[in-house]
């Protein structure tokens, strides 16, 4: 596998509850030892942390052979290795640092493999175990954002030591062989070709140097961190600067993140909003509110503005598209002057104190 093996483990005896003939996991209990600090990745002290790992779905299609690998054990060793390595406890057989053993014996397809920590944390760690993590079994998961949400409640509780091991995973998954057919790099967090970059991505700079080379074609494959996408970020394009990329199916001239500055948003005076020739406000983000300025999200804002003569402008918060290609602004909330929050608030309440009544 190329991974190296920790020199300094070694198996503990086995328990006398396994001695016994008796080959369940659960029945094999260390002995207590007083806990020692340990010194992790970020140099600070730490108590080594135990974690326990499980394959979140259950799958159709089984493995042969052994019985499939559903729990298992991560114990971090501090340095020189500084790093999680798995352990398996087996009745009287032990099996230390075999992270692809175990994901060959996890049932297939494999979707999650979860860690929770000694304090309730969980993180994922498919990586570590999937080989085809890169390539089949991302395709079969949820959106990544919805697995960060679900998670955001029972992160780790040390940031620092997690973007450790972030950085560790991504440094194990570029020792692995690179994908071996044009399919497999659509998508790939680690690689990409030309040919399947989207309207609105570009390599940069041009002349960047390939990652390798696909055969037979030998077709040049790319570093992901390479690829620059167009986004609504709040920055704007510097003077002068030319673009790298026209899209010519929507006329879209396509600029790098290099290539541009932060949006410095305008100030409101004498109670005038400031608004985009269209009439609206510009607001992908909240440090785009112009300055002086309030954004307000009730129901029926814009006519009660009107009604008291307070100058009010939609927020446009994004894009909708639909059919083939067209796209609208979507409008959330009103802009106003910070001075004429209070006033409609009130007339807002008041206003649904009598519909109530009424």
């Amino acid at each position: 596998s190329g991974r190296a093996k920790s020199a300094p483990l070694k198996p503990p005896p086995p328990s006398t509850d396994s001695a016994s003939g008796d080959s369940s996991a659960e029945d094999v209990k260390p002995a207590k030892q007083q806990p020692q600090k340990q010194k992790p990745m970020q140099n600070k002290q730490r108590q080594s942390v135990v974690k326990a790992a499980t394959s979140a779905k259950k799958a159709r299609k089984t493995t042969t052979g052994p019985a499939a690998a559903e729990f298992w054990c991560e114990v971090f060793v501090p340095a020189p290795e500084d790093r999680w390595v798995p352990l398996e406890f087996n009745g009287a057989a032990y099996s230390i640092d075999n992270a692809e053993a175990i994901g060959a014996r996890i049932a297939k397809p494999i979707t999650y493999v979860m860690s929770v920590d000694a304090e309730g944390g969980v993180r994922e760690v498919t990586a570590r175990y999937d080989l085809n993590w890169c390539t089949k079994t991302r395709k079969v998961r949820a959106p990544p954002a919805w697995l960060e949400a679900a998670l955001s409640g029972w992160k780790p509780s040390d940031a620092a030591f997690s973007a450790a091991e972030d950085r560790q995973l991504t440094e194990m998954l570029l020792k692995r062989p690179e994908p071996s057919r044009p399919e497999e790099f659509r998508g790939h967090p680690l690689y990409a070709l030309r040919r399947h970059l989207l309207k609105y991505e570009v390599i940069y700079p041009d002349e960047a140097e390939p990652m390798g080379f696909v055969r037979p074609s030998n077709e040049p494959f790319y570093s992901r961190d390479c690829v620059h996408t167009w986004l609504k970020e709040a920055r704007v394009v510097r003077p002068g600067e030319q673009p790298v990329k026209v899209v010519k199916s929507r006329i879209v001239d396509l600029f790098g993140h290099w290539q541009t500055q932060p949006y410095e948003p305008p100030i409101a005076v004498n109670g005038r909003v400031p608004r985009n020739e269209h009439g609206n406000v510009d607001l992908f983000k909240p440090c785009m509110l112009p300055r002086g300025c309030v954004h307000l999200k009730l129901p029926g804002l814009v006519r009660l503005a009107k009604k008291l003569g307070v100058d009010g402008v939609p927020a446009m918060t994004g894009w909708e598209f639909k059919g083939a290609g067209w796209a609208r602004p979507v409008l959330e909330g009103l802009v106003v002057c910070a001075e004429n929050r209070r006033l409609l608030i009130d007339a807002w309440l008041e206003e649904r104190r009598a519909q109530r009544e009424r």
